[in-house]
Parts: structure tokens; C-alpha cells; sequence
């Protein structure tokens, strides 16, 4: 329907605290009018919108997407004010009630009748009229209970005594919490002569603040997108249902949030909404579930979040907004919040005391309860009070789960500790043993001490070489050495106790192999058998990280043979 129509639909069923109808899933959750005068103008209002333009739009549409609460109404045509010669024409094609009618197109059903846009229009006057009749008993307004202490302090001020009174001033002054100044100064100024509660008159303020945003489209803008929580819209598809410009949008914007302000101003109501919206940062912090900030406004005896009133009043204590990275959360500044929050999980490596970064939370003024509950929706893990950041490629997971556990881990255990973080969690399962083990080769932060074992580089442990074949022809004794970024740099390694057993060393010797790239050392003290460098060789073959060295020695001669096998390609991620 055309925008006007539209808007003048919505203040028709305007509901207090109710965001303003605008687009048709708006009105789907507004109730009708209970008085019969008051359906009857909202029938001739939606009749008088469906114009010519509004009947080709809508042509191809089923009627019950049309009117989508016909489903529910019963009998059909027949039982309104639906002209007799229509009703005819539907019985004859079998389709006399509602709910045959529901599934039909209005093309459909203009060829059944065989009449012309006026008559169409007829028919779906009958059909509203059928919704509203039968909607009509279902809809109720509740009233709020009146306040006992409330009602009390009314007695008191009729009795001419003052000790309550002077109590309440005494608890609404700066040394006690905000939210037991909060309620002093509500019950302190409680039901004057009118009989108002304080949550009546701050309602009753922002009541008019809202009012004072302007027209329906004012108001519209502000709402949309100054106060909305849930799904909050942008500036461009406001502008777009509106038929406006962008730039249109932002000094309508502007204007209603300076006659806010201004009306807010002008209540006279200054102390008490101070003491509510002191009461509301204090209880919220920076951030907070949508369900603390329900909790809190319920304390006070104000409507919840889903109440225009109350987003106003949480607009106008921040202003509060919803957290995009987190839906149910709402924050002061939800953009620098996130980015700070990713900041404290990213030091330390993103291993961190757990105690350390709520600290570090408490410092960005998160408050209470709100700080483990942010905690929660971060892409971490909590392991033995150490928060472990889980972004990031599955090496910086592997590197902080090493850090975390402060002992030496195989591939299975780096790639399902502690279970598959978010970022790996689409394509862990495809990734092959050997795939991870040539990544964490090629990465400068692990070593690998073992078959299957890994340490992180800074912890200074030897590094494992492969098992040699020990009975190779003419008894060569064959060792594999991986390159990789520490053999490169000149570091030793471990090596089988049973290579250098099998070349005859005895406990403390030490055996120098001459080869044509240059001398491979082999040491045995009785526990541990390493070899020395052989970075010169690995440079004189021309070796890359992730490629193998294979040594052939004869426990007979002091020579030995170097054979460079190059990585293959289809390791890799």
C-alpha cells in the first residue's frame, strides 16, 4: 500500500511503547482496535489504500498471504457484507469458504467471479471484515498493579508525617548504590496528587519524547535506527522504504534526536530520570545480555526491552546498542568493544590467565556477572584457569595448545585438543595426519622430539631424527634426516641408539663419517646418540625445508653417502 496509507494504518493501532508499523511483517503483531467504531475506520482506511496500483502488485499473491490471519477465520463470503452475485459465482466453482478461498490468487479468484478491480476490492473488504470479527473478542489490554509502598508513602504525605519521606532522602543521597538511589527517588516522589507512580511519570516522560520526534516518518527514523535492538536496519533501507535519499534520512535523524533531547530536557523530571539512568549504567556496564538490562528495568517497574519507552531510556543511558559479533548483547560502543575485547585475548601469544583477562575485562568496565558471561562468547577455551585463544590457522591453535598443556603433544592430540576450535571446524576433518605434521615442520615455533611427539622450539628440546634401516646391502646402515628450519641454521639432532650400537661406537665415543658434501659427527654417551651439523651438506645439495636427507653409512669404512629426497608436493595443506 502506499507509505501514507501505511502510516495512517499504524497510528490506528498504535500500540504504547510499540515500534511504528511500517513494513507488513510489522503489523502482523499489532492487535486490533477493541471499540467497533474504532475497526470500522481501520477497515475503511486499509479499503481506501488498495488502489489500482495496489491490486497489480498483489495479483499474483495467494489471498491468504494477502490477509494472512484468514486462516484462522471461519464460514467464508457468504457471512459478510460480500454483494450476493459474487457469493454465486465462488459457490458454483467450489470455493464458498475462507479457507478454499486462502489458497486461490486474486487473479485466480477475479477470473472465478469474473468481475473487475472494484468488485476484488469488495471481496477483501468481506475478508477483513471476517478477521476483524473474529479477532475482535480475542483482544485484550492488561493494566499494571498498583504499588503498595507507593501507596503507603501517599497515606503518609495525607497524614502530614514525614519519617518515611526522610528516610528515602537519606538513602537516595551519592554514598549508597545506584540502584538503591534509583528506588528512593522513584518512591520519594511517588503518586502525587494524580495518583502517578514514578515508573508512571518517567513512562509518562518518554511517552512524550517519543511524540516529539516529529510526523510518522520522523518517528519512524528514530526508531529504526536509534533504538531498535533486534535486526536494527541501515540509513539506506530505511531511505528505500521510505522513498527518500540517504542524506534525508540523516537530518531527519538528527532533528527528531535533538527534539528528544530537548523534550527530556523540558520535563522537569531531571532528578528522577538521573537516578534511573545512573542506575541502569552502574547495573549494565559497557555491555550486557538484552535479558540483564530486562531483569534490571523490571526492578525498577519499567517495561521491558521490547517497550519503545524502555529502548529510549536505554538510548538515552548509553546510548546502548546492539552487539553485531553477538546477538542478545547490547553495548555502549559495540564496534571498540569487540576490537578490545580480541586485543586482551590475542597478548600473551593468546594464552592467558584466566583471572588475568577478567581483569582486563573489569578494566573495559564490564561489570558483575556480565564479565564470564562475555567470556563465554569468545572463540576461547578455558583449560586449567588458562584462557586459550581458538582463531586463527591450526598451527597458532597447535602453538597454543603446547603453551596451554606445558608438555609434549602428538598430531592427534594438537589437532583435537581440546576439540575442534570454530575456525577449523568446517575443514579439520579432511586435513590427513601427514598434512599436519609438514606444517608443523615447516613452522620455526616447533621442534619434533619424538616419532610422534612435539614441543614448542623455545623449550630447547633435541630434535628427533627418523629410524634408520639397519641392514641395508653390504650392511649400509641407511638414516633420514627431515630438514627443516633448525637443521638449516646448524643444529644437531638426536639419532636411534641402535644406528650408533650398529656401527660398533661404544659408550662415550665419537665417530666423523667423511662425505663428498662435506663431515657428518655421530656421538654416544650411553644414553643419548646425536649427530652434529649438517648444514653444510643440506646447502651443498641444494635442500629445502621439508625435504629429506637420506645418510648411507658402512660400520666398516669411515665414509658415508648423501642422497637429497625432495618433499612431495601433495603433503602440503
Amino acid at each position: 500500500m502506499p507509505l501514507a496509507t501505511r502510516f495512517q494504518i499504524a497510528t490506528l493501532l498504535a500500540v504504547p511503547g510499540g515500534l511504528t508499523a511500517l513494513l507488513p511483517a510489522d503489523f502482523e503483531a499489532l492487535p486490533l482496535p477493541l471499540a467497533t467504531d474504532g475497526l470500522a475506520v481501520l477497515q475503511a482506511a486499509i479499503v481506501d489504500g488498495i488502489g489500482p496500483g495496489t491490486l497489480t502488485a498483489l495479483a499474483g499473491s495467494r489471498l491468504r498471504d494477502v490477509i494472512p490471519a484468514l486462516v484462522n477465520a471461519p464460514g467464508g463470503p457468504a457471512a459478510g457484507p460480500c454483494p450476493v452475485r459474487l457469493v454465486a459465482a465462488l459457490e458454483r466453482d467450489g470455493a464458498s469458504t475462507w479457507a478454499v478461498l486462502g489458497g486461490r490468487t486474486l487473479v485466480e479468484i477475479s477470473e472465478i467471479m469474473n468481475v473487475g478491480p472494484k468488485s476484488l476490492v469488495a471481496l477483501l473488504e468481506c475478508a477483513l471484515a471476517a478477521v476483524i470479527q473474529s479477532d475482535r473478542d480475542t483482544n485484550e489490554r492488561t493494566t499494571t498493579p498498583s504499588n503498595d509502598l507507593a501507596a503507603l508513602l501517599a497515606y503518609e504525605r495525607e497524614s502530614g508525617s514525614t519519617a518515611l519521606r526522610n528516610a528515602l532522602t537519606q538513602l537516595a543521597k551519592r554514598q549508597h548504590p545506584s540502584a538503591i538511589r534509583a528506588a528512593a527517588a522513584r518512591l520519594s516522589a511517588s503518586r502525587g496528587d494524580n495518583g502517578d507512580s514514578p515508573a508512571d511519570r518517567v513512562v509518562s516522560v518518554l511517552d512524550r519524547a517519543l511524540a516529539a520526534t516529529g510526523d510518522s516518518r520522523d518517528r519512524v527514523v528514530f526508531e529504526r535506527l536509534d533504538l531498535q535492538l533486534g535486526g536494527a536496519p541501515t540509513g539506506a533501507s530505511v531511505a528505500r522504504v521510505l522513498d527518500v535519499g540517504n542524506q534525508r534520512v540523516r537530518q531527519i535523524r538528527d532533528r527528531a534526536t535533538e527534539r528528544v533531547r530537548s523534550a527530556v530536557a523540558a520535563s522537569g523530571e531531571d532528578r528522577l530520570l538521573r537516578a534511573i539512568v545512573d542506575c541502569l549504567k552502574e547495573g549494565l556496564g559497557v555491555a550486557a545480555p538484552v535479558a540483564a538490562a530486562d531483569l534490571l528495568l523490571e526492578s525498577l517497574e519499567l517495561p521491558s526491552t521490547t517497550d519503545t519507552r524502555s529502548l529510549l531510556l536505554l538510548w538515552w543511558a548509553g546510548p546502548y546498542r546492539p552487539v553485531t559479533e553477538h546477538p542478545g548483547w547490547i553495548a555502549v560502543h559495540p564496534t571498540e568493544l569487540v576490537l578490545e575485547t580480541a586485543r586482551v585475548l590475542s597478548e600473551d601469544d593468546g594464552v592467558r590467565l584466566a583471572s588475568h583477562v577478567r581483569k582486563d575485562f573489569q578494566s573495559l568496565c564490564l561489570v558483575g556477572d556480565h564479565v564470564d558471561a562475555w567470556l563465554a562468547q569468545q572463540p576461547v577455551r578455558v583449560v586449567d584457569d588458562l584462557v586459550v585463544l581458538m582463531t586463527g590457522s591450526p598451527v597458532d591453535v597447535a602453538a597454543r595448545a603446547l603453551s596451554a598443556a606445558g608438555h609434549t603433544m602428538t598430531t592427534e592430540e594438537l589437532r583435537e585438543w581440546p576439540g575442534a576450535p570454530p575456525s577449523r571446524a568446517p575443514t579439520a576433518t579432511n586435513i590427513r595426519p601427514r598434512d599436519d605434521e609438514a606444517a608443523l615442520r615447516r613452522d620455526a615455533r616447533f621442534v619434533r622430539v619424538g616419532p610422534d611427539n612435539w614441543e614448542l622450539a623455545e623449550w630447547g628440546g633435541v630434535p628427533y631424527e627418523e629410524a634408520f634401516n639397519p641392514a641395508g646391502p653390504g650392511g649400509v646402515r641407511s638414516l633420514r634426516i627431515e630438514v627443516d628450519h633448525l637443521t638449516l641454521a646448524g643444529s644437531g639432532g638426536a639419532v636411534p641408539q641402535a644406528l650408533v650400537e650398529s656401527l660398533g661406537m661404544l659408550e662415550g665415543g665419537r665417530r666423523t663419517f667423511a662425505t663428498r658434501y662435506g663431515p657428518v659427527a655421530l656421538s654416544y654417551d650411553g644414553l643419548l646418540a646425536t649427530r652434529g651439523s649438517v648444514r653444510p651438506i643440506a646447502l651443498a645439495v641444494g635442500a629445502l625445508t621439508g625435504d629429506t636427507l637420506v645418510v648411507s653409512f658402512r660400520p666398516d669404512i669411515d665414509g658415508a653417502t648423501v642422497e637429497l629426497v625432495p618433499m612431495n608436493a601433495a603433503t602440503l595443506f
